[in-house]
């Protein structure tokens, strides 16, 4: 406890001082809050997929309902949780890494591994995919313990872990090779360990009913809209990791932006913790520790199911290989104490650099400053909005909701335009689409000199607020993307209507 301690700390430190709240928790906020008003408290279907029109399953929105339930007066209570169960992820890795390592080497990778750069962002954020490292390595961490010690709880919870894992986010479904040959290497073994693959299978299969529900209702459209997506559009998106640039420059890019969050002379650090971990790990598969075997066989089958996933390959979707860069240097200490710790001080030294860098923030507490500053500065409460950004869309539905009386109304001749960047609100006397087409649109409108114009800063967003006597100019295209699929992605929809 005094070990999971240690890690709970260093990520709620870095949670309270660091609040995200992004167009994603709002429209989740928004969403869960209608189900509960509607009193829908069994959920079928998690958060829209970020490509095509398909959703997740349930699991994210079922936790969501019951945390909002729980918790009803903090929209932040969901990234409380997420920040306390990603501290188990350093918990699980320690508890790997302690097969092959002394138990203070295996706790110093486990506190490394907890400070990470890119991990410790999204381990404390309220996200749907930012609980998938915990449940990866939960079920590498089961796995192993069946495989290596015949723990038949290993196959009911590290299949349940994958499961879940695909209810947050579908870029999990790259666990799924590794969970195949663990059923294949258990059954070799004991053919009687089949009734608890079946047993854990029957589980999975009992977190997706309302799923399965929701899809009888609807003849099937989420699913169909999934296979279509992997088969008629697979041959033209992100071929990358085909090519060799995926194993000497983009995974070990993705290791040292995970160890240290930054450059040191290009990505060469990187591409040393990548490779010579890789080769050690080779070797180290010919020695007595099986425990060797388990961990390439999950990280081979996670890159060559890259492959066939198709989403973009950033940081949050590569997250079931957030522990890769760790287990890799465990290697490496195992292999040599001297060359071990000079890296393992070498990437606590950069870590501390990055933080050092780095101002506490707080997204929530800007927007609804933003919001309520607005709400002052605005005698009539129906206006126009326009977004410079539609990714602000979200975010200022909730925020105008919850802390302002301002509605948007597509037919007042009053206009809101709201923008980040400082002075992106500012009218250069031309009509040129130098931002985006919110920014052209409001260009054309301002071009009449009638026009009444407020500039009001805050230290959140900036906004225009610009009053016109009569009519409004038409605008001949649409000037957000939207074709109607976005299903509840989106939640001001009237937005889009202007043209």
């Amino acid at each position: 406890m005094l070990i999971f301690f240690v890690f709970s700390l260093i990520r709620f430190v870095y949670s309270v001082n660091f609040v995200s709240f992004s167009q994603d928790n709002a429209r989740d906020l928004v969403v869960v809050q209608q189900m509960i008003d509607q009193g829908n408290y069994i959920v079928e279907y998690g958060p829209k997929a970020s490509v095509w029109d398909f959703y997740l399953p349930p699991f994210y929105y079922q936790l969501h309902l019951v945390v909002s339930l729980l918790f009803p007066n903090n929209p932040l209570a969901m990234k409380w949780l997420i920040t306390l169960v990603e501290s188990g992820t350093s918990l699980l890795l320690f508890l790997i890494l302690k097969k092959f390592l002394d138990e203070q080497k295996a706790f110093v990778l486990a506190v490394a591994y907890a400070l990470s750069p890119i991990a410790i962002v999204f381990g404390t954020t309220s996200w749907n995919p930012d609980m998938i490292p915990f449940f990866s390595t939960l079920s590498l961490y089961s796995y192993i313990e069946y495989l290596e010690n015949r723990k038949k709880w290993g196959i009911i919870v590290g299949t349940l872990a994958i499961t879940i894992a695909i209810h947050l986010h579908y870029q999990a479904v790259v666990l799924l090779p590794f969970a195949l040959i663990t059923f294949v290497l258990g059954l070799k073994n004991s053919r009687r360990d089949i009734l608890y693959w079946i047993g854990a299978w029957g589980m999975g299969l009992v977190t997706i009913l309302p799923y399965i529900w929701g899809e009888l209702s609807s003849n099937w459209h989420n699913t169909r809209s999934i296979i279509e997506y992997f088969t008629t559009e697979h041959t033209r998106y992100y071929d990358q990791v085909s090519k060799p640039g995926f194993v000497l420059t983009f995974l070990p890019r993705l290791t040292q932006r995970l160890l240290i969050g930054g450059k040191i002379y290009n990505v060469i650090f990187g591409r040393v913790i990548f490779l010579l971990g890789l080769s050690i790990l080779f070797f180290k598969n010919f020695s007595k520790k099986k425990v060797f075997i388990y961990i390439s066989l999950y990280l081979f089958t996670v890159f060559m199911m890259l492959r066939v996933y198709k989403g973009d390959k950033v940081d949050y979707y590569m997250s079931t290989l957030f522990i890769m860069p760790y287990l890799l240097l465990g290697v490496i200490w195992s292999f040599s104490k001297k060359i071990g710790f000079l890296i393992v001080m070498v990437v606590f030294a950069f870590t501390g650099l990055y933080f050092s860098q780095k101002t506490p923030s707080n997204n929530f507490y800007k927007l609804k400053h933003s919001v309520q500053f607005l709400d002052e500065s605005l005698s009539q409460k129906s206006v126009r909005l326009l977004f410079h950004n539609d990714d602000d869309v979200n975010l200022f539905t909730y925020g105008l909701n919850q802390f302002s009386n301002i509605k948007n109304d597509n037919q007042s001749l009053v206009v809101v335009e709201i923008c980040q960047e400082e002075g992106g609100c500012v009218w250069r006397k031309n009509n040129m689409c130098i931002v985006n087409r919110g920014f052209t649109y409001a260009s054309l409108i301002k071009s009449q000199d009638e026009v009444e114009q407020i500039w009001v800063r805050t230290s959140g967003n900036n906004f225009m607020i610009d009053t016109f006597p009569d009519t409004l100019p038409s605008v001949g295209y649409p000037l957000y993307n939207y074709h109607g699929e976005y299903g509840n992605d989106i939640l001001m929809k009237d937005i889009y209507s202007w043209k």
